[in-house]
């Protein structure tokens, strides 16, 4: 062996009483390592133990025990398959059915998509309107909102003021709830002390 002492896998393996060239130098092992043959042997008086234990067979409702308490995990792949088969119709002529409306579908959908693949400057051009009405609408709501919630006003002075004002009003906004949020902390600890 090449190393000094038997690792605990080793001491095991030898308890199984597996064979092999691996098994063989391990014996040869003990024959020469009393802190190895002590291993060994404590092992083999644990196993000798087990194997005077009396056999008692199970309840009869054990096996239902564990196996409700037992967690098993199906592969995605599986749980697909399941849930295709559950909803599948049960009767030929109604599978024959859904197999054609899923086949046309798929001929809808393919045929949309070799269309759109040939007039692909038609596409852009749509997409690009899209877009365009899109951010147009979404900045409007924007600019919408900011009126509604600070008011024509304010709005006027952050344009005037330019992105010093932007950073500035941040800030005090940060700052304000920063002072808030430690306040209702306080308010917070001073009525749990107050709690008898």
């Amino acid at each position: 062996m090449d190393r000094e002492h038997l690792t605990q896998h080793d001491i095991d393996n030898l308890l199984d009483q597996e064979q092999g060239q691996e098994q063989t130098a391990a014996r040869s092992h003990l024959e020469g390592c009393a802190d190895c043959r002590a291993a060994y042997d404590r092992g083999r008086h644990v196993v000798l133990l087990i194997e005077q234990l009396p056999y008692r067979a199970p309840s009869l409702g054990f096996s239902s025990v564990v196996m409700a308490r037992v967690t098993i995990h199906e592969p995605f792949h599986v749980s697909i398959v399941d849930a295709i088969q559950r909803l599948a119709p049960r009767s030929p002529g109604l599978r024959v059915a859904l197999g054609g409306a899923a086949a046309m579908i798929g001929l809808l959908v393919t045929s949309a998509l070799v269309w759109m693949g040939t007039r692909a400057t038609a596409l852009q051009f749509v997409a690009n309107i899209t877009i365009e009405r899109v951010a147009s609408a979404a900045l409007s709501g924007a600019e919408d909102a900011t009126v509604a919630i600070v008011g024509e006003p304010t709005l006027a002075m952050l344009g005037l003021q330019g992105v010093r004002g932007i950073w500035f009003t941040l800030w005090l906004l940060c700052s304000c709830a920063f002072v808030a949020a430690f306040g209702l902390r306080l308010l917070a600890n001073a009525a749990r002390r107050r709690v008898p």
